[in-house]
């Protein structure tokens, strides 16, 4: 289950890409609106998630960080 949509609630950076990273957090620091609007998006989705869904959603990470 995907947790961050990117433009919506988010950013998906690469994880070697330092300066994409880099880019990202600065662009989000500097926007207010942005800023808000991920958190709003984000509360939006997990406020759908059960404890089932939770712990499924952490152990598909846990298995995709393992491969």
């Amino acid at each position: 289950m995907e947790l961050v949509f990117p433009g919506i609630n988010g950013a998906i950076v690469d994880e070697t890409d330092v300066p994409g990273l880099g880019a990202a957090l600065v662009a989000v620091s500097r926007d207010e609106g942005r800023r808000r609007a991920y958190g709003e998006q984000s509360a939006r989705l997990v406020a759908t998630f059960s404890l089932e869904t939770w712990a499924e959603a952490l152990t598909d990470c846990g298995l995709r960080l393992a491969s």
